[in-house]
């Protein structure tokens, strides 16, 4: 089943904007039994169901210094090439300090990245303080919004895409409430740039995510998961 069947608009540029992705991964390291490496080439690959392989993947492992991110991106990254996935970093962002591609890893404020192929997902309170010097200098800017405030907001700071959340029930935030598909719904009326659901989707429930108006998905467990029993 192709969860986007009702989404061929978007991708064409119907809406007045063309959303990026369909299907994004967010990583959490330590769910994985084993390298996370080998599990983002496990779901990119055809053993994933075709409905479901990411189209991107945002390296979201936030109890990471940047050294211990730029070691882990540089294992991540080649992988998502491998399979023409695009790779987006999460919070930190790369900057070329010499010769040739081999990306060093800013914390935030800590410098402009020299390249223009940087896509990277910001958190709001990030967003906020990033230089228009350094954001003209990143291809693809991704911001997490959790109202339709926010969401407003992150596309007023130059988002190109933003995530919402958090949609459903999920593990990961035991005890919130979510914010449910109306979060969706509003921040649609909200933003004319493309929205991925993010928070406890599953197959199960994307349909009820894109007929709210989201352009696309976002999961977590559902991937880091995928293969692990």
């Amino acid at each position: 089943m192709d969860y986007f069947q009702k989404t061929d608009s978007f991708i064409s540029g119907d809406k007045g904007y063309s959303a990026p992705y369909r299907r994004i991964c967010i990583t959490d390291r330590r769910m994985v039994r084993g390298d996370l490496a080998e599990q983002i080439r496990r779901i990119c690959s055809p053993e994933m169901a075709p409905d479901l392989r990411p189209d991107a993947v945002i390296l979201r492992e936030k109890d990471l210094d940047f050294d211990a991110y730029s070691r882990l991106a540089d294992q991540i990254r080649p992988v998502c090439e491998s399979f023409g996935i695009a790779f987006l970093w999460h919070t930190y962002y790369p900057k070329i300090t010499g010769a040739g591609d081999a990306p060093d890893f800013c914390s935030e404020g800590g410098g402009a990245p020299q390249t223009s192929r940087a896509m990277v997902h910001f958190p709001m309170p990030v967003l906020r303080t990033l230089d228009p010097e350094v954001k003209s200098r990143i291809s693809l800017i991704g911001a997490s919004a959790h109202s339709a405030e926010e969401a407003e907001e992150a596309a007023r700071l130059g988002a190109d895409y933003i995530t919402v959340s958090h949609i459903f029930p999920t593990l990961c935030k035991p005890g919130l409430a979510p914010r449910g598909l109306q979060l969706i719904r509003d921040a649609r009326r909200a933003v004319d740039i493309p929205i991925y659901a993010l928070g406890g989707v599953h197959p199960e429930n994307i349909a009820q995510c894109i007929e709210a108006g989201a352009d696309g998905i976002c999961m977590m467990s559902e991937y880091m998961n995928f293969g692990q029993s």
